[in-house]
């Protein structure tokens, strides 16, 4: 039965079958010079759990700056926990949070559950490095099953349960995406607020659902790329957090040319909220930055509806697959299909 705030500065250990119980606002902190290995097993789990089963009873297991590869979780039960704010939102059962900005956490979770959170399953701030994370289980947590920023979404698994909480989406801020990855097409959408800006290979899989929050966008540039091919049966969607023309910015590709940046079967809807020059408003504007840039784009078999502005705004120089206006589909959007700009 623990109290207060345990502070970890060593290699700590905890066996499997050991249960943890967290008086009302204590919470354990695994420092800069801490590590933590906890490997339960199948029918030897480990426990953290509040001494009253309260969502927020207790604040939660949080990691600082520790890059430790034996900072491993498996097996593990955290729960009821989330009740302190760490800075900055940072609330859950488990919490990935750097003490400094550019500081850096390293963790490998698998085959865990977190559950009955006062706030999020997890939250995982930008600077996190996931190991693995894979086979989890994140339910019954009240905000949602996890927070995080768009450069660590690339971490969290398909293989991993995300349904069942009192929101069901990862909520996502934006920011840069800085290192290649992919989205994996997880059983709950992600939800996107501010800029996410693409500066390295996004892939999405086939059957994710990006929803953007009001005035959000994502923005390809020149030193990025976005793959998204999805299917017939797992379709590709880019949607808005409400069903209103204009809600969100868009996806907007600037000054990208490479053979990378492929859209197919892909809905993109509710977008063409902001003008980014020139009249440049769709659910997909491809407008370079510089006026010697260069965008290249093949995007087939894809669905463009309900935009404010045109369906899809080409800039003069942009290069397309030929059959770019007639392998797609447009619909109710304000301005028309496509806009080419002379």
């Amino acid at each position: 039965l623990l109290s207060g705030g345990t502070d970890v500065n060593a290699h700590l250990t905890i066996a499997p079958g050991a249960t943890l119980i967290f008086e009302e606002n204590a919470g354990m902190n695994i420092e800069s010079d801490g590590v933590l290995t906890a490997l339960g097993a199948v029918d030897q789990s480990v426990l953290l759990t509040g001494e009253q089963k309260i969502g927020g009873f207790w604040n939660g297991l949080r990691f600082y700056d520790t890059e430790s590869i034996d900072n491993r979780l498996e097996h593990v039960t955290i729960e009821y926990g989330g009740g302190k704010d760490f800075g900055d939102g940072a609330m859950g059962n488990l919490v990935l949070k750097p003490w400094y900005t550019s500081g850096k956490v390293k963790v490998s979770i698998s085959n865990c559950t977190l559950q009955e959170s006062g706030s999020y399953g997890f939250f995982f701030r930008f600077g996190a490095t996931i190991d693995r994370f894979d086979g989890n289980v994140i339910t019954a947590n009240t905000d949602g099953p996890g927070f995080t920023y768009a450069n660590v979404v690339g971490h969290l698994d398909d293989s991993s349960a995300y349904a069942g909480n009192g929101v069901d989406a990862v909520r996502v801020v934006g920011r840069d995406v800085t290192r290649n990855q992919t989205w994996a097409a997880i059983d709950v959408p992600y939800l996107l607020s501010g800029g996410t800006d693409v500066n390295a290979h996004l892939t999405i899989a086939p059957g994710a659902t990006l929803i953007f929050e009001e005035n959000a966008g994502m923005s390809v540039a020149a030193v990025g790329s976005l793959t998204a091919d999805g299917s017939l049966g797992d379709p590709i969607i880019f949607t808005a957090d409400r069903p209103v023309a204009g809600y969100w910015d868009g996806l907007r590709f600037l000054d990208s040319n490479s053979v990378d940046n492929r859209l197919d079967h892909v809905t993109i809807e509710y977008g063409g909220g902001r003008d980014f020059g020139a009249g440049a408003t769709g659910n997909l504007v491809l407008r370079p930055w510089y006026s010697s840039g260069t965008v290249e784009v093949s995007v087939s078999n894809c669905t463009f509806r309900a935009s404010d502005g045109w369906g899809a705004w080409i800039d003069s120089d942009a290069i397309l697959n030929s059959d770019f206006t007639t392998s797609n589909t447009y619909s109710a959007n304000a301005l028309g299909a496509v806009f080419m700009q002379p």
